[in-house]
């Protein structure tokens, strides 16, 4: 048994031990991978998005005021009240004025004596000023070569009547102005007031005049730097002069001369003894003014006499040489000239005839002038023809257009109290005679404080008529004639300004450029809406608001009128003061900055 357990177990160990053996592959070498290296993801950079530029429409404009209408220099100012002073001691006299705003402005003369040009030194009098309606006196009350001012104040201000002394705490080209408390002289309503040393004991005295016509001498008491005036009311005693009474005082050998102006415009000469009194004579001067007039003396290049300078309420200024004896003299009309000066409220109108260009200007009283453009003129570029609208005259506040009717020249006039009116021309521009056409404006009521405009909105070759208002409010009227019949027949243009409104007492004007239409409106607050209508046929021209015009803002009223040429637009601008500004202006695309 157990050999054959033993012989079976040998067989299975031959079995397996002959069985053929599956070959053994070599496994590869093992070889050294170095790690990778991490890879950087860099992230996809995009350009940044640029947002296309955006632009906005606008009108930039130039001021070139003193290049057309002021060569001159000086600002067209209300109730004027000049004078003639070397403030720096340079030997030459600066020019310092008064009006009715109340300041003191000082005027520097950067031409010659004979041929003056005004630049405003805007701060020199900063400090001093009068509640309103300033007059200035300047000389050395206390002998340190320093001169002080004093100052009388009128209108309606709680201090009409009173006079202010200022002392320069400064230097003479950079002063500081202060009030001298203590000193406070009033003369009545209105003071006027003039230094003169009167006695001849080296200290100036003070004549002023007043609202109700007097002249009243304060002596001066003066002591070192302390001021006194004393009055003396004997040394005009009997003198009573116009309303408004303005005093230059000079002293011609041992007397003294005193011409007046006042509110009628009148000049009056006085003439008498240092001791004053009963003795003087008194005589009217051949000159005269619209109203108000102010005198003052200004030195002749003669030590022996002076010449006379006379302004007038609208800010006009008058240059006299001195002939004979303070009693005759010759205007020099070219000493001031380079000013429009068309009165307060102006009103502006340019327009073209033959290539020429006309300027129409309207004012508070009514009246009408015209000025023709000169180029080749180094004065003044612009003359005016005067008598142009001889026997035209308008109630209150006034505009003139001046336009086409059949041939004929046409002036079409608002007026204060709502009435349209127009004027032809029955003769030629070089020899005008006008006539009212009497129910021109038929149809169209009462419009108050009527401002119009004329322009061709919808090119058909005849002019519509614009009209501002008091409210604020601009209409539109067009016109027919009927077969046979002399006058129009208006009718609203209904919708064409339905979107215009502006702040009280609108005051328009068109131009066109390219297929837009543009309406400019002055406005009380001084500066100018602008509005704009597109062109495009069959449709219908309507204005909405543009904010085009920025940076213009003049004096209350402003009252606009462009005038397109060459791609320029003239923009002339009237304020309630009676300045008319100058702008040359471009429509631009300025790029609007920001979202």
């Amino acid at each position: 048994m157990k050999n054959k357990v033993l012989l079976i177990i040998i067989s299975l160990s031959l079995l397996f031990s002959c069985a053929p053996r599956e070959e053994r592959k070599p496994e590869p070498p093992i070889m050294h991978v170095p790690p990778e290296k991490p890879v950087t993801v860099v992230p996809e950079i995009k350009p940044p998005v640029v947002p296309l530029p955006r632009y906005q429409e606008r009108i930039r404009c130039e001021d070139d005021t003193f290049r057309t209408y002021n060569l001159c220099g000086l600002d067209i100012l209300p109730f004027l009240r000049p004078l003639f002073f070397d403030m720096d001691h340079d030997g030459i006299d600066e020019m310092i004025v008064g009006s009715r705003d109340g300041a003191l402005r000082l005027y520097r003369n950067t031409g010659s004596r004979g041929k003056p040009r005004w630049s405003l030194e805007a701060h020199y009098f900063d400090g001093i000023g009068a509640g309103a309606f300033s007059a200035p006196a300047i000389g050395d009350l206390d002998s340190d070569a320093v001169p002080e001012v004093m100052v009388g104040a009128g209108g309606f201000s709680a201090d009409s009547g009173r006079v202010a002394l200022y002392r320069n705490m400064g230097t003479l080209r950079e002063p500081l102005w202060r009030v001298e408390e203590g000193v406070s002289i009033h003369a009545g309503k209105d003071a006027t007031p003039v230094l003169f040393d009167v006695d001849d004991d080296g200290r100036l005295d003070l004549i002023v005049g007043n609202a109700d016509g007097k002249l009243t001498l304060f002596r001066n008491r003066s002591a070192g730097r302390t001021t006194a005036f004393e009055k003396d009311a004997g040394f005009f005693e009997g003198i009573r002069l116009g309303m408004y009474v303005v005093p230059a005082v000079a002293s011609f050998g041992s007397r003294i001369v005193i011409i007046t102006g006042d509110s009628m415009g009148k000049l009056t000469l006085l003439e008498g003894p240092r001791r004053g009194g009963a003795n003087w004579s008194r005589s009217p001067l051949k000159i005269t003014m619209e109203n108000f007039a102010a005198p003052t003396f200004i030195e002749s290049g003669d030590p022996e006499k002076k010449d006379l300078v006379v302004s007038d309420g609208n800010g006009r200024l008058y240059y006299y040489s001195n002939r004979k004896s303070y009693r005759q003299w010759e205007e020099q009309p070219d000493y001031f000239s380079g000013r429009v000066l068309a009165g307060p409220a102006c009103t502006p109108s340019l327009s073209v005839k033959e290539g020429a260009r006309l300027l129409v200007t309207g004012n508070i009283n009514g009246s009408i002038r015209l000025f023709e453009h000169d180029p080749g003129s180094e004065l003044a570029p612009w003359k005016e023809r005067k008598d142009f609208f001889k026997g035209i005259k308008l109630s209150g506040f006034s505009k003139g257009v001046m336009t086409q009717w059949e041939g004929s020249e046409l002036l079409v006039t608002g007026q204060q109290d709502g009435l349209l009116r127009a004027f032809i021309n029955i003769a030629d521009h070089e020899h005008p005679v006008w006539n009212e056409m009497k129910g021109f404006f038929a149809g169209i009521g009462k419009i108050m404080h009527a401002s119009p405009a004329v322009f061709d909105i919808d090119g058909d070759g005849r002019w519509e008529l614009v009209v501002g208002d008091v409210e604020g409010h601009i209409r539109g009227f067009s016109y027919d004639v009927s077969s046979g019949g002399a006058l129009p027949q208006w009718k609203e243009m209904a919708g064409t300004f339905g979107k215009v409104r502006v702040g009280r007492f609108a005051s328009p004007s068109l131009f066109r450029e390219g297929m837009k239409l543009y309406l400019l409106a002055g406005q009380q607050d001084g500066t100018i809406a602008v509005f704009s209508a597109g062109l495009a046929e069959g449709k219908a021209v309507v204005f909405e608001k543009a904010d085009l015009l920025q940076g213009i803002r003049v004096d209350t009223h402003s009252s606009p009128s462009a005038l397109f040429r060459d791609g320029i637009i003239e923009l002339s601008v009237g304020d309630y003061s009676g300045s008319l500004r100058h702008f040359a202006c471009r429509r631009v695309d300025v790029e609007i900055q920001g979202n």
